[in-house]
């Protein structure tokens, strides 16, 4: 699922050993880690619901990680 990412900054960006904080957004489509249900499958039915169960290898399916 997805794609490798990779981060490049110029050359002198940052200086050896200095921490820095790089925010990542990005958008994924349904997977087989990802459950949906409509409002009226739920407990009074008024709101629909989301699940996630990753198991050993699908978490990479709804967030990027290396899950192997």
């Amino acid at each position: 699922y997805g794609s490798s990412l990779s981060i490049s900054l110029p050359s002198g960006t940052v200086k050896p050993g200095r921490r820095i904080q790089i925010t990542i957004r990005y958008t994924t489509t349904d997977g087989p880690a990802i459950w949906w249900l409509d409002s009226e499958l739920t407990c009074g039915q008024s709101c629909p619901l989301v699940f996630t169960q990753g198991h050993s290898v699908c978490n990479r399916s709804f967030f990027p990680c290396f899950d192997t």
